[in-house]
This record gives C-alpha cells, sequence and structure tokens, in this order.
C-alpha cells in the first residue's frame, strides 16, 4: 500500500470529539440518516449523540459488562448491543427503553469436551456476545459467540438458526481462546451471512435461510479480526492480521491482498482492527493499532504509537488517500456516514471523533 504525495492528513481535517464515556469505546456506528451515531463502551454503557453538534441524547443503561458493539436497525427505531455479559439487547432509539434481551452462553466446553484429542491446560471464563448486527430487513439480528453465530428473530425472540464456527487450533500454550467469531454480519440482499474467525483464522460464508456454510477462506497464521460484505455484495473484505484481504463473494476465490509495509513510513506496521467500504464501494477506511504504550519526558502514559490511526484508501489500487492521525490510544473501529462525507473512529481512550472528508 502506498501513500501518495497528494495525500492529505489528519490535522488539515475538522472532527468533533464525542466525550462522556469513562471506558474504552469499543464501536462507533452511524443511524441510517446520518444524524445520529451509537457507541458502545467498556463502561458497559451505550450513548447515542447528535451527529452535528456532538451532544449526548440518550444513555442506554443495563448491561452488567463491557459493551463490544452497538448499531442501529435499518429503519433506525431501534439498536442492538452486543455484551461481556452474555446478552444482546434491542433498545428504542426515541425513548431509550430496553425493548428485548437475547441470552447467549457458548458451547465452548462442550465443544473441547466432544472433540477429546484436543488438549487444554487452561480454559478462560466464557465472554459472550462479541459482535451482534440486524438484517437488512430488521427482522432478525444476528450475534457472534465463542464458536456460534446466533441468529434471532426481532419481535418473538426465537432462536432461528446456529452457524458453527470452531475454533481451530490451540495457542502453543495450550489454552482454548476466550473467543472464535469475532463479527457476523449478513450481505446487503440478506441472502448472506459472512463471520469472521480470530481463533480459526477464516472466514466463512454462510446461506442466511438455511444456516448451511458455503465455503470458508483461511488466511495462514492471522487472526481475522473483521470481516463484511461490498455495498454491492460482490466482494468480501477482512482485516487478516496486519494486512487487508479481498475475495469473491459467490466462488470465495481471493481477489487481492494489500499488506502491511512493516516498519515503512507509507504504511502501517500496527494490527488492522476494522475495515469498511464507503456507501460507494470504491474508498475502505482502516482501523489500526500498534498496542505499544510508550511513557513521555512528562511521566504521561500514551497507550500506542503513530499507528493508533485511521487510513482511507482506493479498492482497486489500494493508495492510500487519506491519513487520519492525531490519536494517541488505539483506533477499534471506524465506518463512513450513510452519504460518505464523513467517519466515525471509537478510540481506547474514551472517545469517539466524527472527521468531516469535505
Amino acid at each position: 500500500m502506498v501513500c501518495s504525495a497528494e495525500c492529505m492528513h489528519a490535522t488539515e481535517l475538522h472532527f468533533l470529539e464525542l466525550e462522556g464515556h469513562t471506558g474504552a469505546v469499543n464501536f462507533a456506528a452511524f443511524s441510517p440518516d446520518g444524524g445520529k451515531v451509537v457507541t458502545a463502551s467498556a463502561d458497559n454503557t451505550v450513548r447515542i449523540w447528535d451527529a452535528v453538534s456532538g451532544k449526548e441524547l440518550k444513555r442506554l443503561e443495563g448491561h452488567t459488562d463491557e459493551v463490544n458493539t452497538a448499531s442501529f436497525s435499518p429503519d433506525g427505531k431501534k439498536i442492538v448491543t452486543a455484551s461481556w455479559d452474555n446478552t444482546a439487547r434491542i433498545w428504542d432509539t426515541e425513548s431509550g427503553e430496553e425493548l428485548k434481551t437475547f441470552n447467549g452462553r457458548d458451547e465452548l466446553l462442550k465443544y473441547f469436551a466432544l472433540n477429546p484429542l484436543t488438549i487444554i491446560s487452561g480454559v478462560e471464563p466464557q465472554k459472550s456476545i462479541r459482535f451482534a448486527s440486524f438484517s437488512p430487513d430488521g427482522t432478525e439480528i444476528i450475534a457472534a459467540l465463542n464458536l456460534t453465530a446466533r441468529v434471532w428473530n426481532v419481535e418473538t425472540g426465537k432462536e432461528q438458526r446456529q452457524l458453527i464456527h470452531p475454533p481451530g487450533a490451540i495457542g502453543k500454550d495450550g489454552h482454548a481462546p476466550s473467543y472464535s467469531i469475532a463479527s457476523a454480519l449478513f450481505s446487503p440482499d440478506g441472502g448472506k451471512i459472512v463471520t469472521a474467525g480470530q481463533a480459526s483464522r477464516s472466514v466463512r460464508v454462510w446461506d442466511a435461510r438455511s444456516g448451511k456454510e458455503l465455503y470458508r477462506t483461511y488466511f495462514g497464521g492471522a487472526s481475522v479480526h473483521f470481516a463484511r460484505f461490498s455495498p454491492d455484495g460482490r466482494q468480501i473484505v477482512a482485516a487478516c492480521g496486519r494486512d487487508i484481504c479481498f475475495f469473491d463473494t459467490v466462488s470465495g476465490k481471493k481477489l487481492h491482498v494489500f499488506q502491511s509495509l512493516g516498519n515503512s513510513k507509507i504504511g502501517w506496521k500496527g494490527t488492522v482492527c476494522s475495515v469498511n467500504f464507503s456507501p460507494d464501494g470504491t474508498k475502505i477506511a482502516i482501523a489500526t493499532k500498534d498496542g505499544v504504550s510508550r511513557v513521555t519526558p512528562d511521566g504521561e502514559i500514551i497507550i500506542g504509537g503513530r499507528e493508533n490511526i485511521l487510513w482511507i484508501a482506493d479498492v482497486k489500487s489500494g493508495k492510500v488517500l487519506l491519513i487520519l492521525e492525531g490519536r494517541t490510544a488505539q483506533v477499534l473501529y471506524a465506518e463512513f456516514s450513510p452519504n460518505g462525507k464523513r467517519i466515525v473512529t471509537a478510540s481506547a481512550n474514551g472517545t469517539a471523533r466524527l472527521w468531516t472528508l469535505e
């Protein structure tokens, strides 16, 4: 990936800071009309913000552990949240009222009990749910647990399907992974589901109606932190360790890979946390973290370094178009607004930022 001389840096752009959380902001998403932003935090709360003024509009409280993701329904009237407290919850956007709770505890221990050749020297306590999102028609949600993605009906609360996504190999220390599926999302037409296997180092595509696995793609030794469909549904992009991988939705064939450039000044060296398409499918927003902390001469602790930034790149060429710097903490997630003119970033320092691109 190459940053040309024309590449613009974030110091030249306007941004709006969303402040109020007392823990890391794990996720941030726009409403369908772009007028609001919802944030999910390690402080166990979800907050709704005005995307123009930055004012906090609602605070959704009820989760008893870290909230990993929060996103709007297609009509913007509901929000679905996912938490380590083993629940996914649906909330009313206007009133902030909790409408429904989905309880999900995964079959991590049962999986290993049924696979006795797998040696475990210390299974970590279960924590679910890692990710949750709506179907395009808003009638279902999909939630990513440790080893399964579960599809629930929004109105009845009935479980529709389970997509079993095993963790793959145990680490060299003999420990079982705390979770396998890092993200789970429907295709734009609702016909398929893509899951990113952080522990299994794979992306799997499923038939959304039957729950049948259509194919899987492995990425060597790289953990897959995030995967989603392009706006036209023809491609899938995945955050594979420090690289970005594209493949064809129908065949599963790898199309191309944008590789990190190590210590080069024109490419990132950190882990890719998320990668999202622009609404027109021509660009991607790349959130990266390096996870390296340092102490300034004044004694201030800085979490991470230069690589905790956001990159915007051309989908076809990989050319870096824009670098959004200025973050001292890990950038955990980033996505475009519905009109493509803004980007929201979620950061480990407890804030979200709304960047204006035009």
